[in-house]
């Protein structure tokens, strides 16, 4: 649902209420909104992927996505390649101009 352009996440129930002879005659909906719930859920799982000073991702998200591309080229036959990168002297950058 959308109301005034943004999104509103919305948890619904659904009560039939039946006439005599056992019909649905009507539909009573009860909704409640969750969205501050969902904007929280979205910033937990953001938290939990990337790096909350940098923005940059974690390695939880490395392996994730690393297990993606295996599971891939196991089902494709399509190779996967990993480039690994070695900086000389980081630890210097990092002391210098810090972690």
């Amino acid at each position: 649902m959308v109301i005034g352009g943004h999104p509103v996440w919305l948890d619904s129930s659904l009560i039939p209420i039946l006439d005599a002879d056992g019909e649905v005659e009507k539909v009573v909906i009860i909704s409640r909104d969750i969205s501050e719930n969902k904007k929280k859920e979205n910033k937990l799982s953001k938290l939990a992927y990337y790096d909350a000073l940098t923005g940059l991702p974690n390695r939880r998200l490395f392996e994730n996505r690393f297990q993606q591309a295996t599971i891939t080229t196991d089902r494709t036959g399509k190779l996967t390649a990993l480039m690994v990168l070695d900086c000389d002297n980081f630890k210097s950058v990092n002391y210098n101009l810090g972690h």
